[in-house]
């Protein structure tokens, strides 16, 4: 049984040579200018592996996608994907609290000063969804692509290290014939995220290398305003893994899109995958109070003028007074000074005078004990 993700219409059976035709299409197909919307639907193919779909798309089909109005979209696994959060007409969001709620300290946790999560690679994280409003007929997906947060890493795929690649795929054949991802025969060697919900999709875009997995909402009938939507994911590699993810934080953008691609709503979930949750929240999280604190600390306080207290002197006679009474003052003032200059000098020379009074003195004592010997 096969699917087209993209399209408006799912095939349930398709023959080999229908299959040998959508991957490699005729040369007057390629040269016609007039493509049915069916042909265009051809480049993505999805095989079913396991009660999973796998779906692998052209690389010229990747960059942009038309819908009915033929207006072309950048698809969610673009090279630069989107990480601005968004709640959409269906008010789509994660529901943190059963995050914070869960019992499950020794697989994973979640922090809720740094909203993060913290896992244990291949356990399972469950992830609870909310709309805030009721679905129409069409069929909708909640994709899970996993990114890096720093910026300068946000064009490159996040990719599987290369030991743990080995283990389902020792001869790395998942991808030996690109644009055509076939890691879903190889235990999904090249994803990184993957969920154990039924019916998950796998994609893979050849122009960007990003895989992702998409999990389908269930029919209006069976969801209900108010209604949770869950989730559950796990992680096939750790952070830490050389050749992979190499410490580089990552996070995990959830977007709820319907089949044609169009983006409806988008959250952000930052995770981290390693061997002890628990030690390494509590360790960020001592770190982010400390580092809040020093920032508090190290603030600058605001510029004050220091005084210093100067004897106020007496200038009223001066200002006052005429012009003969300020000559007498500073002929006074400066006589004074004279004094004070002769007092500091007749000290001097009393100081020199007791000096040289001393050196006599030990000039007295030395004579002596040198004609002794």
């Amino acid at each position: 049984m096969s699917q087209y993700y993209y399209g408006m219409e799912f095939h349930q059976e398709l023959r080999s040579s229908d299959l040998i035709d959508m991957i490699f299409p005729l040369d007057e197909t390629l040269n016609s200018l007039d493509v049915d919307q069916t042909n265009a639907q051809d480049a993505n193919i999805s095989s079913t592996v396991g009660g999973g779909f796998s779906s692998t798309s052209a690389p010229q089909d990747h960059l942009l996608i038309e819908d009915s109005k033929n207006i072309p979209r950048i698809l969610p696994t673009d090279t630069l994907p989107s990480v601005e959060e968004l709640g959409g007409v269906f008010g789509f969001d994660i529901c943190r609290e059963t995050l914070t709620k869960s019992k499950a300290y020794n697989s994973w946790t979640y922090s809720e000063s740094l909203h993060q999560v913290f896992i244990k690679a291949n356990s399972n994280l469950s992830v609870r969804f909310k709309l805030g409003k009721p679905l129409d007929q069409k069929q909708y997906f909640i994709r899970a692509l996993l990114v890096f947060q720093c910026n300068d890493y946000l064009s490159e795929a996040v990719k599987r290290c290369t030991l743990h690649w080995i283990e389902d795929d020792p001869c790395q054949l998942a991808h030996k014939s690109l644009p055509i991802c076939d890691c879903v025969q190889y235990n999904l060697a090249g994803h990184v995220l993957r969920s154990l919900a039924p019916g998950a999709v796998y994609d893979f875009n050849a122009f960007s290398g990003r895989h992702s997995v998409l999990i389908p909402v269930p029919s209006p009938e069976e969801l209900h305003k108010g209604d949770f939507l869950s989730g559950h994911y796990s992680f096939a590699c750790n952070t830490s893994c050389p050749s992979g993810m190499e410490r580089r934080h990552v996070q995990i953008i959830f977007t709820f899109e319907d089949q044609d691609g169009q983006v409806f709503g988008r959250r952000v979930l930052p995770v981290k995958i390693c061997h002890c949750p628990k030690r390494d929240k509590d360790r960020l999280e001592r770190g982010q109070k400390l580092s809040e604190k020093s920032e508090s600390l190290s603030t600058k306080r605001p510029f004050q003028a220091v005084t210093i207290p100067v004897k106020k002197i007496k200038t009223e006679n001066l200002t006052d007074g005429t012009t003969e009474e300020m000559e007498a003052l500073l002929a006074e003032s400066f006589l004074q000074q004279e004094k004070d200059l002769e007092a500091a000098a007749a000290l001097v020379a009393s100081m020199a005078q007791r000096h040289r009074e001393m050196a006599d003195l030990l000039k007295q004592l030395v004579k002596p004990s040198a004609t002794k010997r």
